[in-house]
C-alpha cells in the first residue's frame, strides 16, 4: 500500500530559532505569526523550488479568514459569516482587546465552542467581554507541503525564510535613522548596524546558495554531477 506522506510547514518554523525567538513578532496573535512565517517561506520557496529534487509547488498554503466585533458587554456569542465561514479543519485564534491596547489578551481553546452548524462561536470565559472592547476572532490553517521533505531540504528552507527576515530588520532600521535620529553621531551610529545588517543578510544568502548548490550535488537522483535540479530538471523534459 502506498502511503502519502507530507511535511507541515511548522517542521520549517521549528528549525528557525532566530525567527522564533524575536519578541516584536512573538506579541502578535498566533495566526498573524504564522501569516508572518508563511511570508518569510515563501521567499525560501522561491529561491529553491527550481533546484529541489521535490515539487515545492505542490503544497496546501496558509490561510486564514479573520473576524472583528465590538463588544456590546453583554453578549457572549459571534455570527462568523461574512466574509465567509471558517475554514474546515482550521484552527482558531480568538482574542480581545480594549481601543487603547495595541495585544490581544487570547481566550483559551477550553473557554470557547464553534458550532459549525449554526457558525457561531460561543465564549464562555470571560462571559461577558467589557463593553467596547475588541473581539478579534480568525480561522486559519498553518499549510503543509504534500511531500516529504528531506532534513537537508527543510534546513534549506528555514535558512532560506532569513533573507527577508534579515532584509527586514535592515530596512526598518533605515527608515528608524530617517524618522528619529538627528545627530551625526548617532546618525554615524545608526548607518554602521545598518551596514552590518545589510552584511548579514547578504552573508545570509550566500550561505543558502551554498547549500542549495552541495544540495544538488548530493541528493541528485540521475547522479549527474556538477548540475544543480533546475538544470537536470530542463534536461531530463
Amino acid at each position: 500500500m502506498l502511503i502519502h506522506l507530507s511535511t507541515l510547514f511548522t517542521e520549517i518554523y521549528e528549525q528557525n530559532e532566530l525567527i522564533r525567538n524575536d519578541n516584536r513578532i512573538q506579541l502578535k496573535p498566533t495566526n498573524q505569526i504564522y501569516k508572518l512565517y508563511y511570508d518569510y517561506l515563501k521567499d525560501a520557496i522561491g529561491l529553491f523550488f527550481r533546484d529541489c529534487y521535490k515539487d515545492l509547488t505542490d503544497n496546501i498554503p496558509f490561510n486564514q479568514v479573520e473576524y472583528n466585533f465590538i463588544s456590546n458587554g453583554t453578549d457572549n456569542q459571534y455570527l462568523l459569516q461574512s466574509p465567509s465561514v471558517p475554514l474546515t479543519d482550521g484552527l482558531f485564534y480568538v482574542g480581545y482587546t480594549s481601543d487603547s491596547s495595541i495585544t490581544y489578551t487570547e481566550i483559551n481553546a477550553s473557554n470557547y465552542n464553534y458550532n459549525s452548524s449554526t457558525n457561531v462561536l460561543t465564549i464562555t470565559s470571560p462571559s461577558q467581554i467589557p463593553q467596547n472592547n475588541i473581539v478579534y476572532i480568525a480561522s486559519y490553517v498553518i499549510g503543509q507541503f504534500n511531500q516529504d521533505l528531506s532534513y537537508d531540504e527543510i534546513m534549506i528552507l528555514s535558512n532560506g525564510m532569513l533573507i527577508p527576515f534579515l532584509q527586514e530588520q535592515q530596512n526598518r532600521n533605515s527608515l528608524l535613522t530617517q524618522m528619529v535620529y538627528g545627530g551625526e553621531s548617532k546618525i554615524y551610529a545608526q548607518s554602521s548596524h545598518i551596514d552590518s545588517v545589510h552584511n548579514v543578510s547578504e552573508d545570509q544568502y550566500d550561505k543558502v546558495i551554498s547549500m542549495i548548490n552541495l544540495y544538488s550535488y548530493k541528493a541528485n537522483p540521475n547522479n549527474l554531477k556538477d548540475l544543480g535540479g533546475n538544470a537536470i530538471y530542463e534536461f531530463s523534459n
